[in-house]
């Protein structure tokens, strides 16, 4: 090996472990949100105890959960490949701002889909409520869409109050 090769491979050496990982903890922040179970888990507990959902009410908010991640997961995929495009983006030099713009665009589609189709899943689900359920949904409605890691304002999401009882 030449005297001057080795300080080359070094830097190579450690730019290749810093991007390693870069990715591998980007891929588990990206998918941490997908493993979530909707049965009665976080999120699903929440509603269902906070709401005091009948065992009627329980499944037909379950099977509209299920429906839900059904429709956004590819949608979320989709989200990180755009990510992944526009970070690409980094490698190339004098990238042009309208190149930059169409690819937070193209993420930004994606993300409005998601919203939409949260937005008429809640609609939904707060049809399965009773009136005074629906008050109380109307309450915690923020806080089930922090806990569900969408966006939000302030400290991070709450946590879901104690389960008593038999599993939900």
């Amino acid at each position: 090996m030449a005297p001057n090769s080795s300080p080359k491979l070094l830097t190579i050496l450690v730019v290749f472990l810093f991007v390693a990982n870069a990715v591998t903890i980007a891929s588990f922040w990206l998918t941490k949100k997908d493993h979530q179970p909707i049965d009665g888990g976080g999120p699903a507990r929440f509603v269902i105890a906070t709401l005091g959902f009948d065992q009627n009410q329980q499944d037909e908010y379950l099977a509209l959960a299920h429906e839900h991640q059904s429709q956004i997961r590819p949608i979320r995929d989709d989200i990180k490949q755009a990510k992944d495009d526009l970070y690409t983006l980094l490698s190339q030099p004098n990238v042009s701002d309208s190149t930059k713009a169409a690819a937070i665009r193209a993420i930004s589609v994606q993300t409005e889909k998601i919203d939409l189709i949260t937005f008429d899943h809640f609609a939904k689900v707060r049809q399965l409520c009773t009136e005074q359920q629906r008050k109380k949904f109307d309450e915690i409605i923020k806080k089930v869409i922090q806990m569900m890691g969408m966006p939000h304002q302030g400290g991070p999401p709450p946590e879901p109050p104690p389960h008593h009882g038999p599993p939900l």
